[in-house]
């Protein structure tokens, strides 16, 4: 059971990196955008860094993973 919840870890915290990757890629902020009055011409700025927090978690999940994934279960009634 407890390999079972590990590999559940280490899978979660790779698809949520890649979920909160791909949706960083794409956050732009209207309200960032500048119009060029003579030509036109749109910019935009964003941040395409994610807070260490959201690295640290995972990584911590990852390394719960790991160890429930390799963690031998005890016998019971011995």
């Amino acid at each position: 059971m407890k390999r079972l919840v590990g590999i559940f870890f280490i899978v979660q915290a790779i698809v949520t990196y890649l979920i909160l990757d791909a949706l960083n890629q794409l956050s732009v902020s209207i309200s960032e955008a500048a119009v060029h009055m003579k030509t036109g011409g749109l910019t935009l700025s964003w941040s395409d860094d994610l807070p260490l927090v959201t690295y640290v978690f995972l990584i911590i999940i990852v390394i719960l993973g790991i160890y429930f994934t390799l963690a031998k279960e005890k016998k019971k009634g011995e």
